[in-house]
């Protein structure tokens, strides 16, 4: 569905940076502790996210939640399996009862609002990195659908 790559042919600019970590689960533990109150965007299966909140229970607290985009009320492993709870759902009930405030954008979602192009305007003129960045990640068509929720969810309640 998202080509060789998971990118779905997305034409990405090069990285400027090094990559942050190679340990996801210390990542997202380190970076909160520098940064409190932040939201965790959850596009994929909830492993890392699982693994960060057993390395420190503290976590859940100091953030201001997690968006995740998975389940729904159909699937598309199975009649009823979404894909992103369906590969690690062991992962999926940590996450879900670790008590941090959740959004659950399912697939169902994903298949009711399509971006736009107007929209992808809209977020790269509100002149904020990160958000030009996401617009970028949303130009190609399957790319339209899906990651793009949990993330508008947060940025625009």
């Amino acid at each position: 569905m998202h080509g060789e790559h998971g990118l779905a042919g997305a034409s990405l600019p090069a990285l400027q940076t090094t990559i942050a970590s190679n340990n996801a689960a210390g990542f997202l533990v380190e970076i909160t502790r520098q940064h409190p109150h932040v939201w965790i965007i959850a596009t994929g299966p909830l492993t890392n996210v699982a693994h960060a909140l057993q390395r420190d229970p503290t976590l859940a607290e100091r953030i201001v939640g997690i968006s995740i985009m998975g389940g729904g009320t159909f699937g598309n492993v199975t009649a009823a399996a979404e894909f992103n709870i369906h590969f690690d759902p062991e992962a999926a009930d940590v996450v879900l009862r670790c008590g941090a405030p959740l959004i659950l954008c399912g697939l169902d979602l994903t298949h009711q609002l399509l971006v736009d192009e107007a929209m992808v305007a809209r977020l790269g003129a509100l002149g904020n990195e990160f958000v030009a960045a996401i617009a970028l990640s949303i130009c190609t068509a399957s790319s339209k659908r899906f990651a793009p929720r949990a993330t508008a969810i947060v940025l625009s309640p």
